[in-house]
């Protein structure tokens, strides 16, 4: 500090006034020092005026007010505190900030992560063949839960589902009682006089059917067995048995089906085997199991493990179509009203075989022709046989197992 060494004033300050002090370097320094309006001294005679701190620059000096007598008072010491450098922001403020910065350091941890883990995902995905995603498992209702179907497992769920196979023995049995009905059937309902048609019209009659050698006779021969009255029965009986038991053989793919019409559409649908550029024993398997599988899917109750069942409703308006396509070529030799109704009760018959052979686990199929090793004349199958063609997992047997024998009679 700066000390005092002279001032020129007087008792009462009533004008300005110098002063004159010496630095720390001991140079002369003066001032000019202006009154307020009013003077504290002027009134106050006695008391000493109260110091003032003046700053000149950077240095702080000390200035009195003079007393009423001319002395100058001895000036306290003073100093100037030094201001506080503030920036302006609130403690809370920085705090908050903190805060912030910290939340939005973790949400970008956050999302750097994410984005390293998809990476890694997409790696894992493109190591996969083609056409292989990833599965994403989600948890299972308790109703599903005790079925676990797997790619390994599928096989052994779907068996605990797919029809009980019905004993070889059964089926043949029943076979024959159809036989028996198509008899009854041709000796109540034709007549067997002249024959009011000549062979070829016959024959042509035949062919519209889809009549060819693969049923044993020819349709030129069959229609002369037809003429013929003494093996018009014969005859009439062979044409039944074939047509029939065609419409209900998943291997014939005839186009007068009484398969259910969705699969009978699908099969008409496949190439033939001789078209197909394939292992025929895959193409065999794999109609297999699209038998077996269409068959549980059409069940109404498939829990019931049982042959697919057969609704009049449906297969009625079927077997009365076939039925009238037959009489095109039966109706020469018609001999009751009734024969048309009754033909159409022996078809949904013959379907109900049909549907059971459809639901079984292993593939049959119908035999239309002899095994060549009879002597007669004339051999004529009057009601087809049925063979067993592979086990119940689809696979064939290295030749088919014969069930039932045609029956055959000579003419």
């Amino acid at each position: 500090m700066t000390s005092l060494a002279a001032v020129n004033s007087t008792t009462t300050v009533t004008s300005a006034f110098t002063c004159v002090y010496w630095n720390t370097a001991g140079a002369p320094t003066s001032w000019t020092v202006f009154p307020p309006e009013t003077s504290e001294c002027s009134t106050l005679e006695s008391a000493a005026c109260t110091p003032t701190t003046v700053t000149i620059g950077s240095s702080s000096i000390a200035s009195t007010r003079l007393t009423s007598t001319g002395e100058v008072p001895v000036p306290e010491s003073t100093t100037t505190p030094k201001p506080v450098t503030s920036s302006g922001i609130s403690t809370g403020a920085i705090v908050g900030a903190a805060v912030g910065c910290a939340f939005a350091g973790l949400i970008f941890g956050l999302a750097a992560a994410w984005l390293l883990l998809r990476r890694r995902w997409r790696k894992n995905d493109t190591g996969r063949p083609d056409g292989v995603a990833a599965i994403a498992t989600t948890p299972e209702s308790k109703d599903y839960a005790s079925v676990s179907v797997t790619p390994s497992g599928s096989e052994t769920q779907l068996d605990q589902f797919l029809l009980i196979a019905t004993p070889d023995k059964e089926i043949g049995t029943e076979l024959q009682s159809l036989g028996d009905l198509i008899h009854q059937h041709v000796e109540n309902h034709y007549e067997f006089g002249p024959s009011p048609a000549s062979a070829s019209i016959l024959s042509q009659s035949l062919v519209n059917l889809g009549f060819k050698q693969g049923s044993g006779l020819s349709a030129d021969a069959l229609a002369a067995l037809c003429i013929q009255p003494e093996s018009r029965q014969a005859g009439l009986r062979h044409v039944l048995s074939h047509i029939i038991f065609r419409s209900i053989d998943v291997n014939s793919r005839s186009s007068l089906s009484m398969l259910p019409a969705p699969l009978a559409a699908f099969l008409q649908s496949i190439p033939p085997a001789e078209q197909q550029h394939t292992n025929l024993q895959v193409t065999s398997l794999a109609l297999s199991k699209w038998r077996s599988l269409s068959a549980l899917l059409l069940h109404p109750n498939p829990a019931e493990r049982s042959p697919l069942p057969v609704s009049e409703d449906v297969v009625g308006p079927q077997a009365l179509a076939l039925a009238n396509a037959l009489n095109t070529f039966l109706h020469y030799f018609v001999a009751s009203d009734e024969q048309t109704s009754h033909l159409q009760a022996v078809i949904i018959e013959c379907t109900n075989l049909g549907y059971v052979l459809l639901s079984q686990p292993s593939d049959w199929q119908f035999v239309f022709e002899t095994d060549g090793a009879s002597t007669r004349k004339q051999p004529v199958v009057v009601c087809a046989g049925l063979e067993k063609l592979g086990h119940g997992d689809g696979t064939r047997y290295s030749s088919p197992r014969r069930v039932v024998e045609p029956l055959v009679i000579s003419v």
